[in-house]
């Protein structure tokens, strides 16, 4: 039996980014007023997932599930949202 070590790191990061801006001119009798509205969103997301095996029965066996032995394993999920409101006179 062949002693190769064979890992699997599967991530998926989903980052995203919004941001609007209006720009507003109004006009009061003599007056003019300007102002800026906006709003800003952002959003990252990570998963990774990790798996270790050991023991394949020759070097044509690729997949995990041909490991004699799984021995390790591990998952992680981060999350950050960040919402903001703005605006200008």
């Amino acid at each position: 039996m062949l002693q190769e070590e064979l890992v699997q790191i599967l991530e998926h990061m989903l980052p995203i980014t919004i941001q609007t801006t209006i720009l507003y001119t109004i006009k009061v009798s003599a007056h003019t007023i300007d102002a800026t509205l906006g709003m800003g969103y952002q959003q990252s997301q990570t998963l990774t997932n990790y798996i270790e095996g050991f023991g394949f029965a020759s070097d044509s066996y690729k997949k995990l599930a041909s490991a004699a032995t799984k021995s390790d394993g591990s998952s992680t999920e981060t999350n950050y949202r960040f919402v903001s409101y703005f605006a200008q006179k």
